[in-house]
């Protein structure tokens, strides 16, 4: 093969799927990307044992065919070179020689029959959804995966649909928070059982492939148990679900969800972040105290001693209310929220606390978070 193509054409997509390239497995054949003509086309594959990614890249095809090679070295070449043509070529099918100008590298390669096959798409039941909000979605959901591979279905997120009410549920949880967001639904999407459950490290893919996406870019997707298929322009992705059943969500959401309290959002993570510096591994339990017009966030590091404290405006609906939360968990709430105002409701110490973004009443039903409290 020889092939003569942009480094900024190329670039992109050998940036993206680093993410892909397994750095711990006992198949060195996933640390590897292959580059293959298809008539005029050329198309980058990247895989591991979970994920699957295909994107076309323009370019000139001076000889048809493929190429097997290292995909973290090819990626540290391409990053030194400067912008401009370059050409790929294996005269043998032992080395790729890759260049530019004055610049020649020659690095191992390896078959292409021993690169793993990519299981062809049946389906055409594709839906579209739109870039951007998907991406909130993910965004908006992901940071509640679980970290603990003894609870796997609870490492991804959890996809409802909802045909009656024609919309989609993205729910994440892991045991100690929760995030709920609904979006809505242009037309129904078959899943099994009208559920899926999608592993994180697919949605950080999805996230990096919809990185470019402008405001009325959309996504297809479709459900190929067991695979989730998206396309997006020039790009293919391909993500295995987690198996398995998905806990009971809407236990974890109270009916009566307590007081509310309103506060600007910008003050609350300002503030919040002023007492969380002093917070480590072990102590990060921050105490809201509310007042009608005040809150008074302190923390303390029994070990060190230590105490931070801020006080800031809200209005409560009660003048008396007191709750100890972990402080990472709040911010990453305040995080994942963009509008001005955030509304806190709960009912005692002890009781879950919910937060919501502060807009119109069919806005607020659209997005909500839980924090478990923390015992005193």
């Amino acid at each position: 093969m020889n092939i003569t193509v942009e480094r900024e054409h190329f670039w992109p997509l050998i940036s993206q799927i680093q993410g892909l390239l397994e750095k711990r497995t006992n198949t060195p054949i996933f640390e590897n990307v292959l580059i293959k003509t298809e008539g005029e086309h050329i198309t980058l594959y990247a895989s591991d044992s979970e994920l699957s990614f295909s994107g076309h890249f323009p370019g000139k095809v001076n000889t048809p065919g493929s190429l097997v090679v290292n995909g973290k070295r090819l990626f540290e070449i391409i990053r030194e070179l400067s912008s401009g043509a370059m050409t790929l070529s294996n005269e043998s099918h032992r080395k790729i020689q890759i260049t530019k100008g004055d610049s020649k590298f020659q690095i191992h390669s390896l078959k292409d029959e021993d690169f793993p096959v990519f299981p062809p798409v049946q389906t055409k039941d594709f839906q579209k959804f739109k870039a951007k909000e998907l991406l909130e979605s993910i965004d908006k959901t992901v940071y509640c995966t679980s970290l603990d591979d003894s609870r796997y279905h609870l490492m991804g997120v959890f996809l409802e649909s909802f045909p009656k009410e024609s919309k989609y549920r993205w729910v994440a949880t892991d045991g100690y928070r929760l995030s709920c967001m609904d979006t809505p639904m242009k037309q129904k999407l078959e899943f099994t059982d009208q559920q899926i459950i999608i592993p994180k490290k697919g949605l950080q893919e999805i996230k990096k492939m919809l990185s470019s996406a402008e405001e009325n870019d959309e996504v297809d997707i479709a459900i190929e148990v067991p695979r989730l298929i998206v396309h997006f322009k020039n790009q293919k992705l391909g993500i295995r679900l987690i198996e398995g059943a998905y806990p009971d969500y809407k236990r974890l959401i109270p009916d009566d969800p307590g007081k509310e309290i309103s506060l600007d959002r910008e003050e609350f993570l300002a503030g919040l972040r002023r007492v969380s510096v002093l917070a480590s591994a072990r102590f990060k339990g921050v105490t809201f105290s509310f007042t009608k017009s005040k809150l008074t966030m302190e923390f303390i590091n029994t070990d060190t001693q230590e105490e931070a404290r801020e006080i800031i405006n809200c209005e409560s609906q009660t003048s008396k209310l007191k709750i100890r939360l972990n402080s990472k968990y709040v911010l990453d709430v305040l995080h994942s929220m963009k509008k001005k105002r955030v509304k806190m409701f709960f009912k005692a110490s002890s009781s879950p606390c919910l937060f919501k973004e502060e807009e119109s009443e069919e806005e607020n039903k659209n997005y909500i978070c839980i924090v478990m409290p923390m015992r005193f």
